[in-house]
């Protein structure tokens, strides 16, 4: 008899849960880049993700329900455009809470970064990070 063995994300108590919040609008193309990156995050502790789709009709919303089962997807009935990430805050459960454009590809290394500030910064109530565009340049002017 053949075992196979299973790997599982060891989760960390010591670590607060983090919810990340993906707004979509017919960017299906998107999602892969930054779903995976969501997934190789190098953060101990327990990570939410919700994809709020703004009525897209380019299949964004099934896609990642189809490929990605960990992402919780709220679908809009239209687009309301930014106000969309509202839609998700009676589902969060992480003490952190991270909005992101579909666009967005995580450095593996960011969420950890930002919660270790955080949780040593008691006055501080958020963080922006610098953004690198995808060719790896600093973007001036987002901060």
């Amino acid at each position: 008899m053949k075992l196979s063995r299973m790997h599982y994300k060891m989760v960390s108590t010591k670590y607060p849960e983090v919810s990340i919040i993906a707004l979509c609008y017919n960017e299906k193309a998107f999602q892969d880049t930054l779903l995976k990156s969501i997934k190789q995050l190098n953060y101990p502790g327990k990570i939410q993700t919700l994809l709020v789709d703004n009525n897209s009709s380019d299949g964004s919303a099934a896609y990642v329900k189809k490929n990605y089962s960990w992402v919780k997807v709220i679908e809009n009935k239209e687009n309301v455009g930014t106000p969309g990430f509202n839609l998700a805050i009676p589902h969060l459960t992480g003490k952190y809470v991270v909005w992101v454009g579909s666009d967005t590809k995580f450095d593996k290394n960011a969420i950890k970064i930002m919660v270790d500030y955080l949780e040593k910064h008691e006055k501080v109530g958020g963080l922006y990070p610098q953004v690198v565009d995808f060719e790896g340049k600093y973007l001036e002017g987002w901060y």
